[in-house]
């Protein structure tokens, strides 16, 4: 607290504070420290990787666990945030989010396609309804990174859901065929973030864990 009083080592001090208040389980507190550090320091790449880290794992918990408010309401902290590479990852997500709900509606409609055509229709209207939203977040998401290969990779997986508007199935491999990079900088090289989906989800949030522990001074 001192050190941000005085205006010590700048964005460092409230990295050090976030880092202590994560180890001690206060995670309001860190919150609201790398807020604070975050309007201080505006795009300061090792809060906000340390902020988007947080919301990315608990976005991928409640999505994880079907709760799609929770899940989109915690991608859309990574959206709001400066950095270019975040904000392209949480709308992707967003993306996602509505893209694989949208599919397991279908999914689950499918039995009942011949046998109640109007409950079936209503289901597939609401997949529809989640596919659209998909793509003008993918819009979005391009709007930043035209070249990001995943971003197109999904883009064409919504417009053929669109176009085709009949069941498709899960398959039970990642999302993204390739990973997905957070890109964090420090002094020398790139680090990479990886976010992946589906079957790949344990395996992200430790690598989500090991940046966090790995966060360098700036």
């Amino acid at each position: 607290d001192m050190s941000i009083k005085n205006n010590y080592k700048g964005a460092s001090s409230y990295l050090g504070k976030a880092q202590a208040q994560k180890s001690q389980n206060k995670t309001a507190e860190m919150l609201t420290t790398l807020q604070d550090g975050m309007k201080a320091f505006p795009g300061n790449m090792k809060l906000e990787t340390m902020y988007a880290a947080y919301y990315m794992k608990e976005g991928q918990t409640f999505q994880k666990a079907g709760d799609e408010a929770k899940a989109a309401e915690n991608y859309t902290k990574v959206v709001n945030l400066t950095t270019k590479s975040f904000k392209t990852q949480g709308l992707a997500s967003l993306a996602s989010l509505y893209f694989n709900n949208g599919a397991k509606i279908l999914q689950a409609a499918t039995p009942i396609a011949n046998s109640d055509k109007a409950k079936y229709d209503a289901e597939k209207a609401k997949a529809v309804n989640d596919f659209k939203k998909a793509k003008d977040y993918l819009v979005q998401a391009q709007s930043l990174d035209p070249a990001n290969q995943d971003v197109k990779d999904l883009m064409k997986q919504v417009n053929e859901a669109l176009k085709k508007k009949i069941s498709i199935r899960i398959k039970a491999v990642p999302l993204f065929q390739e990973p997905f990079f957070f890109w964090e900088l420090r002094d020398g090289p790139f680090v990479r973030f990886l976010d992946y989906f589906g079957t790949y989800l344990n395996h992200c949030n430790r690598i989500i864990d090991w940046i966090e522990l790995n966060t360098f001074d700036v």
